[in-house]
C-alpha cells in the first residue's frame, strides 16, 4: 500500500471508519482481549499489517497514522505506527479469537 493514494483506488480506507468517538492514541491498549478502541481502529490495523507485509518503510507506516490522526507530530506518529502495528500483529495471533467467540 502506497503512503499515497488516489481517488476511488481500492486501497483508501480513511477516517470514515473510525469512530469519531475513539481519535487516535499514540500508544495502542495491551490488554488480554480486544477493546472498543480495537474495534474502531481496525481498519487502520489492516492498513498496518498490509504496509508491513508490502515491505513499506517506517515512513510509509508513519503516514498511515498521520493519515488518520492528523495533528499528531511526526515523532508521536511514529511511535504509533510501532505500537499500533504491534497491536495488529497480537489480533492476527490472539485477538481475533474474541471475534470468533463474539459470533457464535
Amino acid at each position: 500500500m502506497s503512503a499515497q493514494r488516489k481517488s476511488g483506488d481500492r486501497t483508501t480506507m480513511r477516517q470514515s471508519a473510525i469512530s469519531k468517538d475513539h481519535p487516535l492514541a499514540e500508544r495502542a491498549p495491551s490488554a488480554k482481549s480486544l477493546t472498543p478502541y480495537d474495534e474502531a481502529h481496525l481498519v487502520t490495523y489492516l492498513r498496518l499489517l498490509d504496509a508491513n507485509a508490502n515491505g513499506e518503510s517506517g515512513a510509509a507506516l508513519t503516514q498511515i497514522i498521520l493519515d488518520d490522526n492528523p495533528g499528531l507530530s511526526e515523532t508521536q506518529a511514529r511511535r504509533a505506527a510501532t505500537n499500533h502495528l504491534k497491536r495488529a500483529v497480537w489480533i492476527t495471533e490472539e485477538g481475533y479469537r474474541d471475534f470468533l467467540r463474539r459470533a457464535r
